[in-house]
């Protein structure tokens, strides 16, 4: 199971795309639709009724026009995502309330915590790691 991210995107990726590529669809479909009128101007004719366009025929230039668009999408999701792997690593900062870690490190203390049991290795290493996203930050 992925992690889930404190930092995301709305809309992802693959919805920007499906977004920007759903017009060629559009057109294409639409494009499909008009029947051309032969038949109807002369019945006698033997003629089948079929698409002006058939969009199926160039479906390759469609395709390319896609992979572009998904292309285009990628170029300009990279910095966004270069940031937002930057940030990633502070999500720690996001995912714990400080009571949770103070409970954490001194336990559920309904009373004053005795110093004797307090793990100085465990606070100092809590403590750094704040330190550390501080100094990485500032």
């Amino acid at each position: 199971m992925e992690e889930e991210k404190v930092f995301y995107f709305e809309p992802s990726f693959r919805k920007v795309v499906e977004v920007l590529q759903h017009p060629l669809s559009t057109i294409c479909r639409t494009s499909e639709s008009f029947i051309i009128m032969e038949k109807d101007l002369m019945p006698l004719m033997d003629v089948l009724k079929k698409p002006v366009f058939q969009a199926y025929n160039d479906r390759h230039i469609v395709e390319q026009a896609k992979r572009e668009i998904e292309d285009f999408v990628k170029i300009g999701f990279e910095q966004p995502l270069r940031i937002q792997e930057d940030f990633q690593k502070f999500q720690f900062l996001f995912e714990r309330s400080p009571k949770n870690i103070f409970k954490s490190l001194f336990g559920e203390q309904k009373e004053a915590v005795l110093v004797d049991n307090i793990s100085i290795l465990k606070v100092d290493e809590e403590i750094g790691q704040y330190v550390a996203a501080r100094n990485s930050i500032s």
